[in-house]
């Protein structure tokens, strides 16, 4: 059987470029939309990206969030202060100073220090226990105090020295509660000792470096000029 002939029909090999040309053109318009359409993916990207950053901004302000900024901190962890806040701080020490023992210049024991002794020679180990938690309370309290201003670099000696003194006097009122509750005489001598060492090796030398701190005008009050 003979194939039918179409006479309108071209060979394949002799068909006009006409149509390959439009393949292409087709070919590079796909490309070309490929493209815009990755570059407007990424456009909506950063767009997103911005958003989000302006959001996380409004959050922070509206809820007090405290951005952290290129500040150093102060080795030790205590804050930069000025000079009133030293001298505030260092006299809340001297303060809870002498509730806890007294006036070591004039010899007066304070009402809390006078309750620990009297406990001293009790019987009741629960007062006994309850007068020496006065006295550590003072003095933890007014080492607190001299470690907060550590950072006011004028004054930074005088606080240090002011909170070895009180955690001396903390071992010394500990030894001497613990030897009273074990009735050992030798560890009471030594409670004793190492609180009169605490005054002698600290007390003069804090009010006196406290004394020579310059404060530009700021009063110490509970250093006698």
């Amino acid at each position: 059987m003979r194939p039918r002939h179409n006479p309108g029909a071209q060979p394949l090999e002799a068909r006009p470029s006409a149509d390959i040309e439009q393949l292409v053109v087709v070919h590079d318009q796909i490309i070309g939309h490929g493209r815009q359409t990755v570059c407007h993916h990424h456009a909506v990207k950063r767009l997103l990206a911005a958003s989000l950053l302006l959001v996380v901004a409004i959050a922070a302000c509206d809820s007090g969030l405290q951005i952290p900024s290129g500040v150093t901190p102060v080795p030790g962890g205590a804050q930069p202060v000025e000079a009133a806040g030293w001298a505030a701080a260092m006299c809340q020490a001297v303060d809870q100073l002498e509730q806890a023992i007294g006036d070591p210049t004039t010899g007066q024991r304070s009402a809390a220090w006078r309750e620990f002794e009297t406990q001293l020679t009790g019987a009741d180990e629960e007062r006994l226990k309850a007068a020496a938690n006065g006295v550590l309370g003072h003095l933890t309290e007014g080492s607190r105090q001299a470690s907060s201003v550590t950072g006011f670099q004028p004054g930074a000696g005088a606080a240090s020295e002011m909170e070895l003194l009180f955690e001396n006097l903390a071992l010394g009122v500990r030894t001497l509660r613990d030897a009273t509750l074990e009735a050992s005489p030798e560890r009471v001598n030594e409670g004793r000792r190492s609180i009169d060492a605490a005054i002698e090796q600290h007390y003069e030398q804090a009010l006196g470096q406290m004394a020579q701190v310059p404060l530009g005008g700021v009063p110490l009050p509970c250093i006698p000029s």
